[in-house]
């Protein structure tokens, strides 16, 4: 809904949005992931790794679905694999170098959709 209202006013604009990547639960570092799997009986942190790289999958399918429904208008930056493991800065959000990594992708996305030269 909120993508038509946009185009309604503002036919030629372009959205960017992303999918995320693949977080890490880890109990330490928030309350967001482990903690609330953990209190659900699901504590093997293989089990919690898979279950959040299929959900964060999940939701990448979706932001190509909202791709294909309106192409050339809604595009993705797909930043799974961008963080790596060792670079979370809590269970959600990378650290600096992360979020670098990240921010290329997005950079990659934006010069392709205007046809910008990269270098």
């Amino acid at each position: 809904r909120i993508i038509g209202q946009l185009q309604a006013v503002s036919p030629s604009l372009r959205i960017f949005c992303h999918g995320y990547d693949w977080a890490i639960p880890d109990a330490r570092k928030g309350a967001w992931l482990a903690g609330p799997m953990t209190a659900k009986g699901i504590v093997e942190t293989g089990l919690q790794q898979s279950l959040v790289r299929l959900l964060i999958d999940r939701f990448n399918e979706a932001m190509r679905g909202l791709e294909r429904r309106y192409p050339g208008r809604v595009l993705v930056v797909d930043c799974r694999g961008a963080v790596g493991s060792g670079r979370w800065y809590d269970e959600l959000h990378p650290n600096d170098q992360g979020f670098g990594d990240v921010a290329a992708r997005f950079r990659k996305r934006i010069a392709r959709a205007f046809d910008l030269a990269t270098g």
